[in-house]
């Protein structure tokens, strides 16, 4: 599992901090649907443009929240470019890798339902409601 600091990645990327650069060429903290960046790399996708067209940088995103779904996940990503497939945590010190031994995920399911967090916490449909109900009341 990893984490990732995203207002610390654009600069551990070596992208210029906001002061310095204008709108169209910011990468800093969490972009959405509207910047310019994001926006200018997916039309290079949809116009199956070439690879050098795209940004250096990789972008801490949170999407739109027009699911329910999304919302209730606070859903949150990363839009990587060519030049940077994946974040490397042993390069960059705002992401972080760490394993959950498998022996530990009982007890953490259960801590995290006395917190409120379930399957219908974080897909909000009647399926998992009736699984909500069914291993509150029939133990």
């Amino acid at each position: 599992m990893f984490t990732l600091d995203a207002y610390r990645l654009a600069g551990e990327q070596g992208a210029p901090p906001r002061d310095k650069v204008d709108a169209e060429h910011d990468v800093n903290g969490i972009a959405t649907s509207d910047r310019y960046y994001l926006r200018s790399a997916i039309e290079v996708i949809a116009q199956w443009g070439k690879k050098d067209a795209f940004g250096e940088y990789v972008l801490a995103l949170r999407p739109d929240h027009f699911d329910k779904r999304i919302s209730l996940q606070r859903s949150a990503f990363t839009f990587h470019v060519p030049a940077r497939p994946r974040l490397d945590p042993a390069k960059l010190e705002c992401v972080r890798e760490f394993f959950i031994p498998r022996e530990a995920k009982g007890s953490i399911r259960q801590e995290l339902g006395l917190l409120g967090i379930d399957d219908f916490s974080i897909f909000g449909d009647l399926d998992h409601l009736a699984q909500r109900l069914k291993s509150a009341y029939l133990k």
